[in-house]
């Protein structure tokens, strides 16, 4: 069995000025807790995550939030496709699901009510929520929008799309102007203002605080793509000796996850570390890349297993979810490969708890994975997150 993984480390980063002090002295636990076809992304500061489920054997693409007591299937628009796009502190999500008839809309799904917001407000494509209900889309016209207090305002120039929003309504917004590769500008009090570059001409910004910072990438002079950090005033290079890096996530301590070079890293305080740091050396797991960072310094990241080891569970308590079984953290719960062999213990210095998401889905021969395709975002590739 050749295995692909989400999963999201939950640790105390929040109260540790220092990284270096981070590493635990033991390894970390780690459950399996999401179905074979499943996705996980999006997650939130309760410690709840979006999935998003597609596969050869799966007749509808579904969707679910999942890590609260309960999972919660979302219901879709009456098709046979939802997919969400991104969940708020409230549990409440939104995204693009089909209609009875056929026609990709995007949706709001709160207090398990689904809501049209094509028809209400001719949303093509929704793609973030924020905690006051306010929601990033792009129009009809291929422009960004934003939906707040019940009205709709298109602001973006041509070929544009709204997307990350803080809870003070500045948003990130993509665009493309003619000859000139893709930007990305800062939405706020009615105007618009480019993020600097890192000399070449692409720069994407991925999420942003609610202090205003940036997190993204963006191409250098030498048309490498790097992971950059916008604080309101200049922009720095988190990834300057790397071939490519990429920072997708960043809370509200300015803490920054993201990739180099096919592993997962976390910036914080000008220091930068590798997520593999605080994986079991001889667990044969790989984290490629890292996508989100709540506030309560939740991670989740996405991994291969390098050594293509069969898996199975060791738990002493497990409950249900619409993605699988999970695995009580409290219950000295951890995943160990056929053999005997212990891949993750839960004695650390400083508790933390990984929770792995067995999605089955695969990433680059050259890992050591199989090359056939279950999900359309393979955890060895950089997520995309425009796309979710």
């Amino acid at each position: 069995m050749k295995l692909g993984w989400t999963l999201v480390w939950m640790a105390a980063l929040a109260s540790t000025p220092a990284l270096a002090a981070l590493v635990p002295t033991s390894p970390m636990q780690v459950t399996v807790v999401s179905g074979k076809y499943g996705y996980a992304f999006s997650l939130n500061d309760a410690g709840q995550y979006a999935v998003n489920y597609a596969g050869p054997e799966i007749p509808f693409e579904v969707a679910s939030i999942d890590g609260g007591p309960e999972p919660q299937g979302v219901t879709g628009l009456g098709g046979g496709s939802t997919r969400i796009a991104a969940i708020n502190n409230l549990g409440e999500a939104v995204g693009t699901s089909t209609t009875a008839g056929g026609q990709l809309h995007s949706f709001l799904y709160a207090s398990g009510r689904t809501r049209d917001l094509t028809t209400e407000y001719g949303a093509a494509r929704a793609i973030a929520i924020n905690d006051r209900g306010d929601i990033t889309a792009q129009a009809p016209d291929e422009r960004a929008m934003v939906i707040r207090d019940g009205h709709a305002e298109v602001f973006g120039p041509p070929n544009s799309v709204a997307g990350a929003i803080n809870e003070r309504g500045d948003i990130l917004v993509e665009y493309f102007p003619p000859g000139q590769g893709s930007r990305t500008a800062v939405y706020s009090n009615g105007e618009l203002n480019d993020l600097p570059a890192l000399g070449g001409p692409h720069v994407l910004g991925g999420s942003i605080n609610e202090a205003g910072w940036v997190s993204g990438y963006g191409t250098t002079l030498d048309g490498r793509l790097h992971a950059l950090l916008y604080d309101g005033t200049s922009v720095t290079d988190l990834t300057p000796q790397a071939a490519n890096g990429f920072a997708y996530d960043i809370n509200d301590l300015g803490q920054v996850v993201g990739t180099m070079d096919n592993r997962a890293f976390l910036y914080a305080d000008g220091t930068r570390v590798d997520l593999n740091s605080f994986v079991d050396p001889g667990a044969e797991l790989l984290l490629t890349s890292a996508s989100d960072i709540n506030n309560r310094g939740q991670v989740l990241a996405h991994a291969c297993d390098r050594g293509r080891v069969l898996l199975r569970h060791r738990t002493a308590r497990r409950h249900s979810t619409g993605a699988g079984t999970v695995a009580d953290p409290d219950a000295g719960a951890g995943l160990e490969p056929a053999g005997g062999l212990v891949l993750c213990k839960g004695e650390s210095a400083r508790p933390m708890t990984l929770y792995v998401f067995d999605a089955n889905q695969v990433c680059a021969p050259r890992m050591g994975c199989s090359a056939r395709k279950l999900d359309p975002r393979p955890p060895c590739a950089a997520p995309d997150r425009s796309a979710r």
